[in-house]
């Protein structure tokens, strides 16, 4: 018998937005989420920049966040972010990307204690 056991098994993860229901998937590699996290960290700070080049940024974020959610739930999500039904601002959307990052994904992680 080991000393330590552990599992990557969870439950499926949910959010709403406005009372709609998505669904992210149940277990995501760490290095997706890690790439995510750094993907977003690069997109925030290109705010600011040529419409061209942050439009360049979002490419890869929207990409991961396809391999995060559900299939069925991301079609739904891009739909709101593209407007074509009740549109989610820029707000918004840093929000649910900041959420889905840490709390959503992060839950559960305990950080080793210092001696």
């Amino acid at each position: 018998m080991s000393q330590k056991s552990f599992t990557t098994r969870k439950e499926p993860i949910e959010f709403d937005i406005d009372d709609e229901v998505f669904y992210l998937k149940s277990s995501i590699p760490a290095g997706k989420i890690t790439e995510l996290s750094r993907l977003a960290g690069e997109m925030q700070a290109m705010a600011t920049a040529p419409v061209d080049d942050a439009s360049d940024a979002l490419a890869p974020v929207m990409k991961l966040l396809a391999e995060i959610f559900e299939s069925e739930s991301f079609d739904r999500f891009i739909k709101r972010y593209n407007g074509e039904y009740s549109p989610i601002d820029i707000g918004t959307f840093y929000e649910i990307l900041a959420w889905v990052i840490g709390e959503a994904l992060g839950k559960g992680i305990t950080l080793p204690q210092s001696t």
